[in-house]
């Protein structure tokens, strides 16, 4: 099936607010027929949880051709603990064990300013799948919700792996 926005070629496809993006996948998906993403939601996070986020425009006709949606954990390994400073919810025809998927995801990261301005190359990507029962995209509210319980279980996670070394010293 071909999907809109999708040339034949090996790119990803991604819609900003701005328009229409495409977006060259690397040489490791080549043979992998149409990689197709869609960026839905972006979160930016500081110390104390949701610092700003934003529902991204796409199309309603690629969503549905679409069959995995996850969320990325954007999470910055140079602070220790170790803190998520961003999450994305996406939609993709590539699955996440196809090498070149995490290359992608660091293109579209790339492409949106806000997100770009907090992430760095020490910065480490975590996707998490996303099962839903409804053909219906998540709603702004549904993909915050998602995003701040992966950034409450990531806190708490930190705070659980911190525990031992605070109690033996």
């Amino acid at each position: 099936m071909k999907l809109p926005g999708c040339d034949g070629t090996v790119f990803c496809w991604l819609t900003t607010d701005a328009g229409s993006v495409t977006v060259p996948h690397e040489s490791d998906m080549i043979g992998f027929s149409n990689p197709t993403t869609l960026l839905l939601f972006s979160c930016l996070f500081d110390s104390y949880g949701v610092s700003s986020h934003r529902s991204h425009s796409y199309d309603h006709d690629s969503y549905h051709a679409l069959q995995d949606l996850y969320a990325i954990c954007v999470v910055d390994e140079l602070l220790r603990p170790e803190k998520m400073v961003a999450s994305l919810i996406i939609k993709t025809n590539i699955p996440f064990g196809v090498p070149g998927f995490l290359n992608g995801i660091t293109t579209i990261i790339g492409l949106i300013p806000e997100l770009a301005s907090v992430t760095h190359e020490h910065c480490g990507l975590i996707p998490a799948p996303i099962s839903v029962e409804s053909a219906h995209p998540l709603s702004e509210d549904q993909a915050l919700y998602v995003c701040k319980q992966l950034w409450s279980e990531h806190q708490a996670k930190q705070i659980l792996h911190a525990l031992p070394k605070m109690q033996a010293g």
